[in-house]
């Protein structure tokens, strides 16, 4: 019933009203808060441009990184977020917040290609607006799908996007992204770093809590999906002794800033009390995955569960990939039967760090 409201109200309601009306029910009065950021008087302020208060609890887990990770390298420059439906709905109230010796990122996630267009036209809109500063985006998955409308149009205007900023540096967080970014789009190698999705890098806050016999059903409902029928799923985990229960990183609310870390504890709690989660959603994935619960994962439309799977998880015996959605009862059984949550404990963040240098280079040429 939600979604199909939703979808009715963006049929009916302009583009520019929804996006008011989000930062009105995330409790963000953007006249406030820009002219709060105005006033402060630091020589240099972290923007990220991007960051959700929608209800993707992935992405969240993302921006929630990425704050702590720049905090830990800089402790004294302020981070702001950005929300998309900010800049998107005020981008003149917002321009000026942001002086030339700031650093614009734009956050992560899976949202750089022409399967979400509103989202990539949004990226290049900040570049344009920006292109004189240093910009860096934090990794993300790049996928262009021939076979969808407009994929030339926003193609050339990515590429050009691209050319026209003056310093500009592309994360990326698996293989294929990478080889598109410096072969389609253009990008010199030096200016594209390839590392884990910065979601890893999330230092829990929440206390330890007792597994229950559970198994968790995240599975996507939106156009990535490629899974065929899971139904088979709770039959299985039933005769192996557990009881299965669906769950999302998708929660059908807006989250406002104040309350981002609260969500993901919140949701990092449930994925521990699992004895295991089958997902085809990346964040489902990395959420099972620092929450030390034994994962199932199958790919995603864009490829980026693989991807991020092959490149940075499979080796730590957390996460068993499956090739096919007809095989996954089989490694549910298997990994019920084998799998005990304790996996290697891996430290990402020296995969970092080209990313670390390239930012503790510009905060110290400023500083001299």
């Amino acid at each position: 019933m939600v979604k199909r409201i939703r979808a009715a109200a963006k049929k009916m309601l302009p583009p520019s009203f929804l996006r008011r009306l989000k930062l009105h029910l995330a409790g963000l009065n953007p006249r406030a808060y820009t002219e709060h950021i105005k006033a402060d008087g630091a020589v240099r302020r972290f923007f990220i441009f991007g960051t959700p208060i929608h209800d993707n609890l992935g992405d969240h887990l993302i921006a929630a990184a990425e704050q702590q990770y720049l905090r830990s390298l800089a402790p004294d420059i302020p981070v702001y977020d950005i929300p998309t439906e900010l800049f998107a709905a005020y981008p003149n109230e917002v321009s000026p917040c942001v002086r030339p010796q700031d650093i614009v990122f734009i956050s992560g996630g899976g949202w750089m290609g022409n399967l979400w267009p509103d989202d990539e036209l949004f990226m290049q809109a900040v570049l344009r607006r920006f292109a004189r500063r240093k910009i860096i985006i934090f990794p993300q998955t790049v996928y262009y799908d021939e076979a969808m409308s407009a994929y030339m149009p926003i193609l050339r205007a990515a590429r050009e996007t691209y050319r026209r900023c003056d310093d500009l540096t592309l994360c990326v967080r698996d293989r294929r992204s990478y080889e598109f970014a410096t072969n389609a789009l253009g990008f010199q190698e030096r200016h594209c770093l390839l590392m884990p999705d910065i979601a890893l890098l999330y230092r829990r806050e929440g206390p330890i809590v007792d597994r229950q016999n559970t198994v968790l059903l995240c599975l996507r409902q939106d156009r990535e999906k490629i899974r065929g029928d899971l139904q088979a799923l709770s039959q299985t985990a039933k005769a192996c002794g557990c009881s299965a229960r669906g769950t999302d990183t998708v929660i059908q609310t807006i989250v406002p800033l104040h309350r981002r870390q609260r969500m993901i504890e919140k949701k990092l709690t449930e994925f521990s009390r699992a004895r295991l989660v089958v997902t085809d959603r990346l964040h489902g994935m990395i959420f099972a995955f620092l929450a030390r619960t034994p994962c199932v994962a199958l790919d995603n439309k864009t490829s980026k569960v693989r991807g991020v799977c092959d490149l940075w998880l499979r080796e730590t015996g957390r996460v068993l990939f499956v090739e096919k959605s007809t095989d996954v009862p089989a490694a549910v059984k298997k990994a019920l039967a084998e799998a005990d949550g304790s996996g290697t404990d891996t430290d990402f963040l020296p995969l970092f760090n080209a990313l670390t240098s390239l930012i503790r280079e510009e905060v110290a040429a400023d500083a001299g």
